[in-house]
């Protein structure tokens, strides 16, 4: 959920009467092979008039679930969660939460008849949540629970043993335990695999994240190897795709250490259903096409979306005009990439003709009705680096918190390195063309591209 979202919710189940209430969330779901994922959309507060409360109980009537049916005719995979407050501070569900939750699961399992998960949680007084799915009236602990804001915050259950080795032991020292605990659970997607993705997936492994999902159609060729970290000649040779190069590397450097992998060879067109399950994603691509994309899947699937963008522009002369880099934290529901001149619609219209009918980007080109697509830009390995690295910098702000001053102003963080000056912008506003599609989850086609439509 965001972070708004998790705002409304403690206003208003604890009001501070010491009672407790209750409300709905309605969500999409990812309905992935490995992990289901739960998307808030929307937050329906039970009216408090409406509900019997106590110290240690509430109930309410079905027909504060009638909005929330409403508006859930509107997705394709929707589900619903019920929410209360333990304002004395209980952190487990008690045996009257056990007997009611049986009993509504069972119903909403009637309702909708598609064996998906519904869940329940608890919101604390101090904004904690503990929370439950239910399939065939079973309940299981969630594995996590996210809350996505100018800070991400990640509830797990998971453990691992590697944690309490050598290997993170430097980092442990530098930003605490919490840290290090928040980056092993954690499951990163990074699309683009090439001058800046390889580097994200350096610094991510060596920092100890414990899942990568890596995307990226190209195999590596001998004109990468100057920007491709851990690319090698044995690599081209075998005509090795990206992905798997990088993967091979890592878990070859770092043993049992390393993160696990997926690799998907392949564009996110290809890769959505994983991507979509992911924790945290970071954009490594220079396509318009492929950001406007990831703006969509991330207010789809409510994901912090991290933006790694370089440019090198030549001034004609044997010189260089510009030289930069930017890096954009992204939150759902706020401004988007599209909003803050990340890309350009008229460039992604260019790169589907391109990409779709090659005759005929190359009659419109010639009679100057779009605009020329790059095939092939410049790319420095240590303009890479320093992006690169930027943006993982700005992923421990966000987990740890480090900065001394709010996050709200470093949003964005342009730097021109031929004028030698960094520019840090703020969020805007909710974007009007991204932000309708905040936890809409699964739907057909894909993300509403009609052009992935399988």
């Amino acid at each position: 959920m965001t972070h708004g979202q998790h705002a409304r919710l403690l206003e208003h189940l604890h009001p501070g009467d010491g009672q407790e209430a209750a409300a709905w969330l309605l969500c999409g779901r990812r309905a992935g092979a490995d992990r289901h994922v739960l998307c808030v959309r929307d937050v329906f507060p039970i009216d408090h008039a409406a509900t019997d409360r106590g110290a240690a109980h509430v109930t309410w009537h079905t027909s504060s679930l009638a909005p929330v049916f409403a508006a859930a005719a509107q997705l394709d995979t929707p589900a619903i969660v019920h929410v209360h407050s333990h304002p004395a501070g209980a952190e487990r569900f008690s045996r009257v939460d056990d007997e009611a939750d049986a009993a509504l699961h069972e119903d909403l399992a009637k309702v909708y008849n598609d064996g998906l998960p519904t869940a329940s949680l608890i919101l604390l007084p101090d904004g904690r949540m503990r929370g439950r799915s239910f399939v065939d009236g079973q309940a299981t602990p969630l594995e996590r629970i996210c809350v996505v804001g100018e800070r991400i915050t990640i509830v797990s259950e998971f453990d691992d043993a590697v944690t309490d080795r050598a290997f993170l032991a430097s980092q442990r020292q530098a930003f605490g335990d919490g840290t290090r605990d928040r980056l092993r659970p954690l499951r990163i997607a990074i699309v683009g695999c090439s001058g800046t993705g390889s580097v994200v997936v350096e610094l991510l492994s060596r920092l100890g994240v414990g899942e990568l999902i890596l995307v990226d159609p190209q195999v590596v060729e001998e004109r990468n190897l100057n920007r491709i970290i851990n690319s090698s000649v044995a690599d081209v040779a075998a005509g090795r795709s990206k992905v798997r190069a990088l993967a091979d590397a890592v878990t070859r450097n770092l043993g049992d250490c390393a993160p696990r992998f997926q690799c998907i060879a392949g564009t996110l067109q290809d890769a959505w259903p994983v991507v979509a399950t992911a924790d945290i994603v970071f954009g490594c691509t220079d396509s318009a096409e492929a950001r406007m994309h990831l703006d969509l899947l991330c207010h789809h699937y409510t994901l912090p979306y991290f933006d790694v963008g370089v440019d090198i522009s030549a001034d004609g002369h044997g010189g260089v005009r510009y030289v930069g880099a930017a890096v954009h934290y992204l939150q759902p529901g706020g401004d988007s990439l599209l909003a803050r001149k990340g890309y350009r619609m008229s460039t992604v219209e260019a790169e589907a003709l391109r990409r779709e009918s090659p005759e005929r980007y190359a009659e419109q080109r010639r009679v100057g009705y779009i605009e020329h697509v790059e095939e092939d830009r410049p790319a420095v390995i240590s303009l890479n680096t320093f992006a690169a690295s930027m943006a993982v910098n700005e992923l421990l702000a966000r987990v740890h918190g480090f900065r001394g001053d709010s996050d709200t102003a470093f949003a964005a963080r342009r730097v021109h390195l031929r004028e030698e000056y960094t520019r840090f912008e703020p969020a805007g506003s909710p974007c009007p063309t991204m932000s309708p599609h905040l936890g809409r989850g699964d739907c057909t086609p894909p993300l509403g591209i009609s052009s992935w439509q399988r």
